[in-house]
């Protein structure tokens, strides 16, 4: 089992994409059929649809969201929580569980995910999310969250999506999770397996993805199913994917193949960060720091072909080529750090940069930034995509010598940034913040 189609070029993007755990997973049926329970192996969507409709008296041409809604609460415990919990993964959570991902999508409702990654010690700590839950990204690499589009049977309660009413409801509510993944799918490198193609969820995600929002620059998005005909093709032309023509478990084994010994969360992080991070800081700081965090580089090879000029943030290149147009403010601040960071007598001090948009708030911090560091200071950009971790203080206690920390947007962590600061035990570092005038904290 093998691509369709394939080009070197595309293939070495796949690869590399994967052992940088990049990829998203959105798993249909087909990804638990190797697992089982005291009641058997797992049905597929099809042999679901039989059995509820042995219980319902319903016809087997009806589809499996029509046959369910015909299920009262008890008929739904019986058949279809005590149907897919307390789980025996197979060989294809084995497999999976090998790699790293940036989020997995299931419509799955089994436990087999959550039964595996608890039972063996994995490159990563399982996360679950019922649809029904509210948004929030994993701290780090080290995370993985596992999120059921239908629900999910460690939570019953909180119920399942498989009637058509039910799916049209979480539409019509604004499901977060749901507008989560169809943005995510218009241009980040997904792989769809264990779905069948003819499914009203799939269509609607897709709806999402084509030709022209696909992205070129990160990993190629993989669709694998074994059906191999003109509906197939067409429907990988139109959204941009790959056929991979196979199981789930023919698609694990190709990448184990490419990729024998993937890396783990602390692998991936850059060589300068490791050496600036002691040896006893946990791997749960040590991971969730570089998640949140980048070194800024004290040199750069010059911006030649440069997006700033169109209004994009400016690189470190842009400022090694000088590209940013010089303000008064940029010198004074970095004396101003300098300063700061000489003054030993007062804990850890933060500088806000505040103005109207547009003003160069982001640029002339970045400047300062950059300039510190080919300076000798260690400078460091908040890059969190959520709230950061708790443990920053930690790692920052124990990076030896003056330390900035540069944030940008400072509103969206403040909270976060001043209950690091109240925890730090050093004098030498500073924060250098920016934000517009209006979101100014009173």
């Amino acid at each position: 089992m093998t691509f369709k189609e394939i080009t070197d070029s595309q293939e070495e993007s796949f690869v590399s994409a994967l052992a940088a755990g990049q990829y998203n997973l959105l798993l249909g049926a087909g990804a638990s059929m190797d697992s089982s329970n005291t009641m058997g192996l797992l049905p597929t969507g099809e042999a679901f649809k039989d059995e509820l409709c042995g219980v319902t008296g319903a016809s087997t041409k009806h589809s499996l969201q029509r046959v369910f809604s015909l299920l009262d609460e008890k008929q739904v415990d019986k058949h279809v929580t005590s149907r897919f919990i307390n789980c025996r993964p197979g060989p294809t959570a084995d497999l999976l569980s090998r790699f790293l991902w940036k989020r997995i999508f299931t419509w799955n409702i089994d436990d087999v995910l959550q039964r595996h990654y608890k039972e063996k010690r994995r490159k990563q700590k399982l996360i679950t999310v019922h649809y029904k839950d509210e948004f929030k990204e994993a701290s780090s690499l080290s995370e993985l969250m596992a999120i059921h589009l239908h629900g999910t049977v460690l939570f019953p309660e909180k119920g399942y999506v498989f009637s058509r009413e039910h799916y049209i409801q979480q539409a019509q509510t604004i499901n977060p999770w749901m507008s989560v993944l169809s943005t995510f799918m218009r241009s980040e490198p997904m792989i769809i397996s264990g779905t069948s193609l003819d499914e009203p969820d799939l269509d609607h995600y897709l709806s999402f993805r084509s030709e022209l929002t696909a992205r070129d620059d990160r990993g190629p998005s993989v669709l694998v199913t074994k059906d191999d005909d003109a509906i197939t093709a067409d429907l990988c032309k139109r959204h941009n994917l790959l056929h991979f023509i196979g199981w789930t478990s023919d698609f694990l084994e190709y990448c184990v193949k490419k990729l024998p010994h993937p890396p783990t969360p602390e692998e991936l992080a850059p060589a300068e960060m490791k050496d600036l991070i002691p040896a006893g800081i946990s791997r749960t700081a040590t991971i969730a720091f570089n998640s949140d965090f980048e070194l800024v580089p004290g040199s750069a090879i010059p911006a030649t072909n440069s997006r700033f000029q169109y209004g994009h943030v400016p690189t470190w290149q842009d400022f090694a080529a000088r590209l940013d147009i010089p303000q008064s403010i940029g010198p004074a601040l970095v004396v101003q750090i300098e300063k700061m960071l000489a003054d030993l007598k007062s804990p850890a001090k933060l500088i806000l940069l505040a103005g109207v948009a547009g003003s160069g708030k982001t640029t002339i911090v970045r400047r300062a930034a950059f300039e510190l560091s080919k300076r000798g200071v260690k400078t460091f950009e908040c890059s969190a995509l959520s709230r950061i971790d708790r443990s920053t203080a930690d790692v920052l206690n124990a990076i030896e010598g003056p330390t900035v920390v540069m944030v940008d947007n400072f509103a969206d962590q403040a909270a976060a940034i001043a209950e690091t600061m109240g925890r730090l035990t050093r004098p030498d570092i500073v924060f250098v913040a920016a934000e517009r005038s209006y979101r100014q904290l009173p």
